[in-house]
């Protein structure tokens, strides 16, 4: 709360809650759902300009972090839910902590350097620095759940076949840049997205050794582990998922001549 701004009480129910426990369910998963700014799964209705998405998503990436910081997480607070899971209203040292916390982050964040450089200057560069942190952090998590290699599914689809949680996991989230291990470092070990899913408490420093382990017994069990091997690889597949989803179920153009 204090150091990032966003409300870890509405946070332990977006991520550890909404998106570790569906991940890449349509209406479960707060991470995918991101209409009528953005189609990332098939379940979810077209739109025109969804055709584009795959080209104007990125600056509204570096929003998401300012979002949050700003009204997201006391807007799921007051809406009582992320996604269909419920989110209560904070009390007693939960309510303090958010209070607290984000009263702390706006202190040293943007009040205190106005004491020393100007206002205009203070929530430039405030913003700036948030939408790199926001890009970066929104590219780390779609790279490794909204490409072409992951599945993605619905309630009603996981209501006829019934899945063993840590297979979906696996299906439904995708390494990329396992070897680099600057990278590894930089995102925390966040580019181990599958093991991150299937292990949370596990230090990250354990990632990569882990890695071994889960690919090796998913070939054994017959299922699909992907890693991609370069950030270059993951960035297109993130791409032409995009341009795949905002072009399926349009009507088709017909031209006669």
């Amino acid at each position: 709360d204090a150091l990032l701004g966003f409300s870890s009480y509405a946070w332990r129910v977006k991520h550890n809650v909404a998106h570790h426990t569906y991940t890449n369910v349509d209406g479960y998963d707060d991470d995918i759902t991101q209409v009528p700014i953005a189609r990332l799964l098939p379940s979810q209705q077209a739109r025109p300009w969804y055709r584009l998405q795959q080209y104007y998503i990125w600056p509204l990436y570096g929003l998401m972090g300012l979002r949050w910081q700003t009204v997201g997480d006391i807007a799921a607070i007051v809406r009582g839910s992320i996604g269909h899971s419920a989110l209560r209203a904070p009390k007693r040292w939960d309510l303090i902590g958010l209070v607290a916390g984000k009263a702390i982050f706006v202190s040293w964040a943007i009040v205190l350097p106005m004491l020393v450089y100007p206002w205009w200057l203070v929530l430039l560069a405030y913003t700036v620095f948030s939408m790199i942190t926001s890009l970066i952090m929104a590219v780390t998590f779609q790279l490794a759940h909204c490409v072409e290699e992951a599945d993605f599914a619905t309630e009603e689809e996981l209501s006829v076949e019934k899945r063993v949680w840590a297979v979906h996991e696996v299906e439904t989230t995708v390494d990329f840049c396992p070897r680099n291990h600057v990278l590894t470092w930089v995102l925390g070990g966040l580019n181990f997205q599958i093991e991150h899913h299937l292990f949370p408490r596990v230090p990250h420093t354990h990632y990569a050794r882990i890695a071994e382990i889960v690919r090796r017994n998913a070939a054994a069990y017959g299922v699909r582990y992907t890693a991609q091997p370069s950030l270059g690889f993951a960035l297109r597949s993130h791409f032409r998922h995009l341009r795949t989803m905002g072009r399926m179920g349009l009507p088709v153009e017909i031209e006669m001549g």
